[in-house]
This record gives structure tokens, C-alpha cells and sequence, in this order.
């Protein structure tokens, strides 16, 4: 039987952790006009790590039942020339955020005040469960917050970062900003996608300054983008990346041949089991290494990448 893999990949960020509650006054609102998460997604492996790419952005007032919303609109842009708008702009939802209580409520294609459930509780603390009638608890429950810490935006602002678990299993990529939403993706939810399907929040900015993640290299212009290129530097092939054996016999080691060495960057390489849980990690700066696979028989996922470029292998231990 086929088993899912889930994994991380994430963007590149300057965490900076730090005590959370000795540096925190003041709630960061979400729901901003201006606000725009751009945001790719992939169905499998592919020279720029994404097939598609689109645009949810926050414009004009709505009201139900009295209760004053933000229109959020949606639409899918070129990867090669994200001037360029494939479809939209549609009307996906409406929001509307209490900084009193910290939390966030949607209602989904205007279905009115009636169907409005929440969306982000950004008062969550640690160890508590997400409500089960919220927005990302109709996939998945219990969901679970698992730490807060904060990060440095790339404006300059401390913000919380929540990290999120589910069924009692801890989930890297299910991080929650404040302020930005979920980095899996606007309406992504808080835990990760599956296997070669992901979406990502590869940028975030408000009236066009960009915030979020920091560092980016190339703040919110996709690296494919050939409309504007001064400035933009193209992003190395990963397609000579090699590794053998495969399969592997357990215990034994692998060799990756034909990392990309740009900028004299250092790479990482993770090892993933089955189960989600990071088994190895390597930091390292040669095109070609030689790493041990973990002496356990299974199914394993190898992930490299730095802030130019990301390569996953499959590779089965036996």
C-alpha cells in the first residue's frame, strides 16, 4: 500500500527566538486593506519548486448583520511573468478581525453573517486545542498549539509565531504568524501538505511593502519571472542532482552528486522517516558528499535546500 509522506518545505526565515511575553505589547492585526499573500503551489518536483502561482489580496468593505468584513479577492498569475493575470480576480471571502479577543472570522463566498466561523485565533496559547467548528478543524482535529515563539519581520516588527500538532504529532511546517496567517498558505490551513503536493506562502507585503519572509532574495518577484529581471538573478538547475544507490541497503551510505554551489551558500540536508520525524541533518558546502541512511529498513525522504534552490529524493531502505 502506498503511504503518504508529509514533509516540510518551507522558506528560508531569520528566526529569532526569543522570550515571548517579556517582548510582546501590542497585537499586529491581520486583516488589513492592502494586505496580499502571494503564494505558490506544486504538484511535484519542477525547476522553480512551484507549477503555479497566485495572488489573494484584501480590497473594499462588505457588511452582514451588521458586522463590517474585508472583501478578499483571488488570482492566478503567470509563473513566468506574474504580470500577467491566468484567471480572476475573484471573490473568495470575506474577512473581519477583533483585536479585542485577537481572533479572526471568515464567511466563504458571501454566504452572509450566518456561515461565519473562525478563522485564525491568535490568542491560542501553549498546549491549547484549536475549537473543532473552526475554519482548519474541518480536516483535521484535534489540532494542538505546540510552541510560540517570535520572529523579526522583515519591517522590523517582533511577531508570534505559533507552531501547531496534529493527532499528538509534532509538525515543523505547521507555523502560524501574527499578523500574516498560516506560511503553508493563506487558506492552507495549519498543517502541512502531503507528500509532493504543497502550497507555500512565498511572500507577504502590505500597499506593495514587502514584510514577510525575511531574508527572500527575491523579496516578492518569483525567480522564473522573465517580465522583470534587472536585479534578479536566475536560480540554479537542479536537474544534474543525483543520488545512489537507490534503493539503499539499510545502514549503508548514499551518494548525492551535482549540488549547485551558488554564492558559496551552505546547504542543508534533511533526512525524513516516515512518520514526519526528522531522523538526520547535515549542513554542508561540497557539490558531492557521501551521507550514512539511518539503519532502519524504510521508506525515507531526503530534502536539500538553501534560500537558491530545493531537491527532494524518495529513497527506500532495505
Amino acid at each position: 500500500m502506498k503511504q503518504l509522506i508529509i514533509l516540510t518545505f518551507g522558506i528560508c526565515l531569520l528566526l529569532l527566538s526569543r522570550p515571548m511575553f517579556s517582548q510582546k505589547t501590542s497585537y499586529i492585526p491581520m486583516v488589513n486593506s492592502g494586505a496580499e499573500w502571494f503564494e505558490t503551489f506544486s504538484w511535484m518536483p519542477t525547476p522553480w519548486w512551484y507549477n503555479y502561482a497566485s495572488q489573494y489580496y484584501l480590497e473594499g468593505d462588505t457588511t452582514f448583520n451588521n458586522k463590517e468584513y474585508l472583501k478578499l479577492y483571488k488570482v492566478w498569475v503567470d509563473v513566468e511573468c506574474q504580470e500577467i493575470f491566468e484567471s480572476g480576480p475573484d471573490f473568495i471571502a470575506a474577512l473581519r478581525e477583533d483585536a479585542l479577543t485577537q481572533k479572526v472570522w471568515i464567511v466563504e463566498g458571501g454566504g452572509g453573517a450566518n456561515n461565519e466561523i473562525l478563522y485564525f485565533d491568535f490568542a491560542l496559547q501553549v498546549g491549547d486545542t484549536v475549537p473543532t467548528d473552526s475554519y482548519f478543524s474541518k480536516l483535521f482535529s484535534p489540532i494542538t498549539v505546540f510552541s510560540i515563539d517570535t520572529i523579526i519581520t522583515y519591517d522590523g516588527l517582533s511577531r508570534r509565531k505559533w507552531t501547531f500538532q496534529y493527532g499528538g504529532g509534532f509538525t515543523e511546517g505547521s507555523v502560524v504568524v501574527e499578523g500574516i496567517g498560516s506560511i503553508n498558505g493563506l487558506l492552507a490551513g495549519y498543517i502541512m501538505p502531503i507528500e509532493w503536493y504543497w502550497e507555500q506562502l512565498f511572500c507577504f507585503s502590505i500597499n506593495s511593502s514587502h514584510i514577510y519572509p525575511d531574508p527572500n532574495p527575491y523579496q516578492c518577484i518569483l525567480p522564473s519571472d522573465t517580465c522583470v529581471t534587472i536585479g534578479i538573478e536566475s536560480i540554479p538547475n537542479t536537474s544534474s542532482v543525483t543520488l545512489y544507490p537507490n534503493p539503499v541497503v539499510a545502514g549503508s551510505p548514499v551518494r548525492i552528486s551535482g549540488i549547485p554551489i551558488y554564492h558559496d551558500q551552505p546547504f542543508t540536508v534533511d533526512v525524513y522517516d516516515i512518520t514526519c520525524k526528522k531522523v538526520a541533518s547535515f549542513l554542508l558546502k561540497e557539490s558531492d558528499f557521501i551521507i550514512p541512511i539511518p539503519a532502519v529498513s524504510g521508506l525515507y525522504v531526503i530534502n536539500i535546500y538553501n534560500s537558491y534552490f530545493n531537491k527532494q529524493f524518495k529513497i527506500s531502505a532495505r
